[in-house]
C-alpha cells in the first residue's frame, strides 16, 4: 500500500466537482494526493499554500489518478510579469530577426519588462489555439516562472531570494508580427491560450540550491530546440525582482517569467512557426514537463469554445443517459446563464433537441437562427452579465402598459433586481462568489451568509461573560474559539454552530453525559471532552447554538499529518507514533468509548481528527500569552468583489492557532474523544450517519440495523492506521457515485477481511456484477457500471434489434472488457500488517495485533468485542 504523507514536494491544481483543489502530484505514478488545512478545509488554490506555513496543510483523503481529473494551471487569476531578451544568444537571434521593436542591441542595458494577460493562461495538456487571421507566426518560448512568496516594495538584490516562494514552467507563446507591430509586446503575448503553465509548482526548499541553477529544455515534436540554465540569464532573478519592485509592490502569488533561451522558431533557418498538431514539451529540473498541443484550425468563436463548449459536451452525457436520439429527441430547459450552454448544445446537436425553453437571456421562445448568430447572442449576454439578465427579465415580465404609464415602477423593479446579491444562498460556482479569494488557511468566506457562520472578532463577548481571545479551529458546522470566562476566570472552548440548523443531537447527549459524569466510578468520563455550558446567540441573520467545552489541544490527525521539515520522496516519513504512545492513545479512546457505550451513547464519528490531546493546567497562563489579535495573527481582511459592504461577514478571517505548545508532555500525555455532533442514543439511531466512508462498518454500507458496533469497527480501522501509518481501506475521494463507492468498499472488504456471508450478499444485489456464481472475481470494476443499468445493457448482451453486441465495438467502455487485465486482488489483512508494520513491532507483537484486529473485524456486530473487552487484550495491556 502506498502512503502519501506530509511535506509535499510539489503542488498541482485540479478540478474536483467544479471546485479547484490543490494536491501533491506523484510524477512517477501519475496520482494526486489531495491536501487540506489541519482544520479539514480543502486547500483550493496555490495562493493559500503560499500564505500558509507547511505545518498548516496535510494530506487528506485517498489518492486520485491524474487521468480522472482536469488539471488546472498551478496559479492563475493575475497577469504574468515577463522579461524579454534575457538570454544572450536569444537576444542576438531576436535582434536579427526583424521582429524586435525594442532597442536594437544584442545586450540590453536594462530588463525588458512586459505582461501577459491572465486570460491567456491555460494548463498542462490544454490545447493551444493559433487564432487564424490574427497571426501567422505563432512561436514558442520555454521559460522558468518564479513565484513570489511575500509582499515587497523596493526589494534589494541582496534580499530578493527571501521573496521567492518557488517555481513553475511557462510557455511564453508569441504572435511575432503582433509583437513587432505593437511596440509594448503586450498584444503579441496575450492571445487566449498563449500562456501554458504547469504542470506543478514547487517550493524552492524542495529543489537543489533552492532552484537557483535550474535547467530548461524545450522539445518540439520530439526535437530539442532550447537548452539552458538560470546561470545563463543576462539579468539575474534578484536583479529582476529589484527592478520590478522599485516602484510597485510585488504580491504573494505574482508570477515572473524569467525569459527564454535561444532556439525559438524565429531563430531557425528558415524560421519555423507553430502549426496544427505540433507538440511543445518544456522540461525543467525538478518541475516535470509542461506539454501542450496546437489545436486544429477552426473558425469557431474561441471564447465560446473555451468557456462553454466543454460544458455542452458534458450535457451530452446527460442526454445519452436519458436515451435521447434523433428518433426520440428531448426538451431542454435552461435558466439564466445556463441558456448559453443550452444554445451551444442545441447548435451542436440539433437532432437531439425537440424543444428549447429558455428563461432569461437570450430571448424565449428561440427563433430559428444559424449557429453563428447563436454565438453572437451568447457573446452579447456574456458581455452584459447580470445587467443583461435584468433587462431581459424586465422586457418579458413587465407589461407594456406599465412600461408606458409607470416608468418609475420599471426603474424600481430594475434597481431591485440589480441590487439582489447571490449571498442568500451558498454559491455553487466561483461566478457567484461575493468575496475575493483569500490566502489565509481558515473557513470559507462564502460560509458567512444567512443560515451560515456567525461573524466573530477578537474581543467579542458572548452571554455577557465569554470573551473571545483566540481562534482554535473551524469545521463544517461552525467555528471554535478560546474564550476567557469573566465569571470563573477560566479558559473555555466556545463552539459556535451555523445558524438555522435543526437542534443537533449533540446537545441533549452532552447534557445527559454531564449529569452522569459525577457518578463515574472508573473516571472513564475524563476521556470524553466535557460540556460546561450551552446557550443560543442571535446573530445578524440567524440563531446560533453555542457550546462551551473544556479547551483541548490539537488532534491526533493534526500531529500525525504535520509536514516534516524535509521531505525525501524516495524515503517518505511514516505517519505513526512510537508503539508505546500508540497504545496509550488507543487505550484512552477505548476508555472514552466504554463510558459512552455503557450509558447508551454511540459516538458515530470516531476518527483521528476527533481524538484530541489534553492540555496542561492553563490557570497559571496569563491571557496576554494566549491572546490573538489583528496585529499578531495571520488574517485576511474581507473585500467584496462588487465593492459593497457586507451585512453578514466579519471584517476579517483569522488563521487558527491551536494550543499545541500547552499539551501535556510525554509520558503523561492524555487524549480525549471530541465532537459528539455525529453521536446518537442506541435506541434512537439516525437515518444517516457522518462516519467517514473508509471507516464505516458493513452494516452501515448495507442498510442493516446498527449500534455501538460501528464505533468498534471504526476503532479497528484506526488501530490499523496508527500501527502501520496507512489507511486500511483506500477509497477514491471523488469520481464515483455513492452506489459505486459502496461497491468499491465492499470489494475491498471481501479482499482484505474475508468474503461476505450469504446473508449479507443478499443485501448487496450489485455483487453479481463483480463476482460469479462460485464467488470468482469477474473482470469488472464499479466505474464500469456507475449510473448505468447493468442488467439491461450487459446481462443480455443484445441491442434493441436483437443482434448480439460485440464487446470490441462497445463505445461506452472504450475497451474490451474481455481482453483487459483483470482487477488485482488486494492483499489480506495479515499481509498488509506484515508489510507495513513499524520497525519496533516484532513477529510476536505482530501476531497479537493481527488477532486483535481479527476479533474486531466481524461482519456480525454482535460478535465484535466491547470496548471493555478490548482494554483487556494482551497487546494493549502489555
Amino acid at each position: 500500500m502506498t502512503s502519501y504523507l506530509e511535506g509535499p514536494a510539489n503542488f498541482v491544481a485540479y478540478l474536483q466537482r467544479d471546485v479547484s483543489r490543490i494536491g501533491h502530484l506523484d510524477l512517477a505514478r501519475q496520482t494526486i494526493q489531495p491536501l487540506s488545512f489541519d482544520s479539514g478545509t480543502p486547500v483550493e488554490n496555490l495562493y493559500q499554500v503560499i500564505e500558509a506555513s507547511a505545518a498548516q496543510y496535510v494530506a487528506a483523503g485517498s489518492v486520485v489518478s491524474v487521468s480522472d481529473v482536469k488539471l488546472l494551471p498551478p496559479i492563475s487569476g493575475r497577469d504574468v510579469l515577463a522579461v524579454g531578451k534575457n538570454y544572450m544568444e536569444h537576444a542576438k537571434e531576436f535582434n536579427s530577426s526583424g521582429y524586435d521593436s525594442s532597442d536594437k542591441v544584442d545586450l540590453p542595458s536594462h530588463p525588458v519588462i512586459f505582461t501577459k494577460r491572465a486570460t491567456s493562461i491555460i494548463a498542462h495538456g490544454d490545447e493551444i489555439h493559433l487564432h487564424q487571421g490574427f497571426t501567422e507566426s505563432a512561436d514558442y518560448e520555454g521559460e522558468i516562472g518564479v513565484i513570489i512568496g511575500k509582499a515587497g516594495y523596493r526589494i534589494s538584490e541582496e534580499d530578493a531570494w527571501d521573496y521567492v516562494w518557488g517555481y513553475t514552467i511557462i510557455n511564453d507563446l508569441t504572435a511575432r508580427e503582433r509583437q513587432r507591430d505593437h511596440k509594448q509586446f503586450y498584444i503579441g503575448k496575450s492571445p487566449d491560450t498563449f500562456c501554458p503553465m504547469g504542470p506543478i509548482a514547487v517550493a524552492k526548499e524542495n529543489l537543489p540550491e533552492q532552484g537557483r541553477s535550474l535547467r530548461l529544455q524545450t522539445h518540439v515534436n520530439g526535437q530539442l530546440r532550447q537548452d539552458a540554465t538560470l546561470n545563463d540569464l543576462i539579468f539575474s532573478i534578484p536583479r529582476l525582482i529589484a527592478t520590478l519592485s522599485a516602484g510597485q509592490t510585488l504580491q504573494p502569488g505574482d508570477v515572473l517569467a524569467t525569459g527564454t533561451p535561444a532556439g525559438v522558431g524565429l531563430g531557425l533557418s528558415p524560421p519555423t512557426y507553430l502549426k496544427s498538431g505540433d507538440e511543445i514539451a518544456i522540461s525543467v529540473t525538478g518541475l516535470g514537463t509542461l506539454k501542450n498541443t496546437v489545436a486544429e484550425s477552426s473558425k469557431e468563436n474561441l471564447t465560446t469554445k473555451l468557456t462553454i463548449s466543454h460544458l455542452a459536451t458534458e450535457l451530452k452525457s446527460v442526454f445519452d443517459r436519458a436515451d435521447a436520439s434523433p428518433q426520440s429527441p428531448a426538451t431542454l430547459v435552461a435558466h439564466s446563464l445556463g441558456c448559453l450552454i443550452a444554445i451551444n448544445f442545441a447548435s451542436e446537436y440539433p437532432d437531439l433537441v425537440k424543444k428549447l425553453v429558455l428563461f432569461g437571456p437570450p430571448p424565449s421562445p428561440l427563433p430559428n437562427l444559424t449557429p453563428d448568430v447563436w454565438f453572437s447572442i451568447a457573446e452579447q449576454a456574456r458581455r452584459h452579465g447580470m445587467s443583461g439578465i435584468v433587462d431581459a427579465t424586465v422586457s418579458t415580465q413587465v407589461s407594456d402598459y406599465t412600461k408606458i404609464n409607470n416608468p418609475l415602477a420599471v426603474a424600481a423593479v430594475r434597481l431591485s433586481l440589480l441590487g439582489q446579491d447571490p449571498e442568500a444562498e451558498k454559491p455553487t460556482s466561483r461566478k457567484e462568489y461575493r468575496f475575493r479569494v483569500t490566502g489565509t488557511p481558515c473557513e470559507w468566506a462564502e460560509s458567512y451568509r444567512p443560515g451560515g457562520f456567525h461573524p466573530v472578532h477578537f474581543g467579542d463577548v458572548f452571554k455577557g461573560r465569554y470573551e473571545v481571545i483566540r481562534k482554535l479551529g473551524n469545521g463544517y458546522f461552525g467555528t471554535v474559539w478560546l474564550a476567557l470566562d469573566s465569571t470563573t476566570s477560566a479558559y473555555v472552548a466556545l463552539k459556535i454552530e451555523v445558524a438555522g440548523r435543526q437542534e443537533p443531537r449533540e446537545l441533549p447527549i452532552q447534557r445527559f453525559l454531564a449529569k452522569i459524569t459525577v457518578d463515574d466510578p472508573f473516571s472513564r468520563s475524563r476521556h470524553v471532552v466535557k460540556l460546561m455550558d450551552s446557550f443560543h446567540h442571535d446573530g445578524p441573520k440567524g440563531r446560533h447554538l453555542c457550546l462551551v467545552l473544556e479547551p483541548m489541544g490539537p488532534s491526533v490527525s493534526t500531529i500525525l499529518n504535520a509536514p516534516h521539515e524535509t521531505y525525501d520522496p524516495l524515503n517518505p516519513p511514516v505517519r505513526r507514533f512510537e508503539t508505546d504512545k500508540t497504545k496509550r492513545i488507543l487505550c484512552n479512546v477505548l476508555a472514552g468509548l466504554q463510558f459512552l457505550h455503557s450509558n447508551g451513547v454511540v459516538h458515530g464519528d470516531l476518527q483521528s481528527g476527533n481524538i484530541l490531546f489534553a492540555l496542561q493546567d492553563l490557570s497559571t497562563v496569563g491571557p496576554e500569552k494566549l491572546k490573538q489579535d489583528e496585529s499578531t495573527s495571520r488574517i485576511d481582511y474581507l473585500h467584496r468583489i462588487d465593492g459593497k459592504p457586507d451585512k453578514w461577514a466579519p471584517k476579517y478571517l483569522a488563521a487558527s492557532q491551536p494550543l499545541s505548545e500547552y499539551t501535556v508532555k510525554e509520558p503523561d500525555d492524555d487524549t480525549k474523544l471530541a465532537d459528539l455532533g455525529g453521536a446518537f442514543f442506541t435506541n434512537e439511531p439516525p437515518e444517516k450517519v457522518v462516519t467517514p466512508m473508509s471507516l464505516r462498518a458493513p452494516e452501515l454500507l448495507l442498510g442493516e440495523p446498527f449500534g455501538i458496533g460501528v464505533d468498534i469497527w471504526s476503532f479497528g480501522c484506526l488501530l490499523f492506521e496508527f500501527v502501520t501509518g496507512t489507511s486500511l481501506f483506500q477509497l477514491p475521494p471523488f469520481g464515483l457515485s455513492d452506489e459505486a463507492l459502496k461497491d468499491e468498499h465492499l470489494i475491498q472488504l471481501t479482499d482484505i477481511i474475508q468474503p461476505l456471508p450469504e446473508n449479507l450478499i443478499e443485501k448487496w444485489p450489485a455483487s453479481s456484477k463483480y463476482y460469479g456464481p462460485r464467488g470468482e472475481r469477474l473482470n469488472t470494476r464499479p466505474r464500469d457500471f456507475d449510473e448505468d443499468d447493468f442488467d439491461e445493457r450487459y446481462d443480455s448482451h443484445e441491442d434493441t434489434e436483437g443482434d448480439v453486441v460485440d464487446s470490441k465495438d462497445n463505445e461506452d467502455f472504450g475497451f474490451d472488457i474481455g481482453e483487459r487485465m483483470p482487477p488485482q486482488t488486494l492483499d489480506s489483512l495479515e499481509k498488509l500488517i506484515s508489510d507495513n508494520k513499524a520497525a519496533d513491532v516484532d513477529e510476536a507483537e505482530e501476531k497479537k495485533i493481527t488477532s486483535l484486529l481479527r476479533s474486531i473485524f466481524q461482519y456480525d456486530p454482535a460478535r465484535r468485542p466491547s470496548a471493555a473487552d478490548l482494554l483487556e487484550h494482551a497487546w494493549l495491556k502489555g
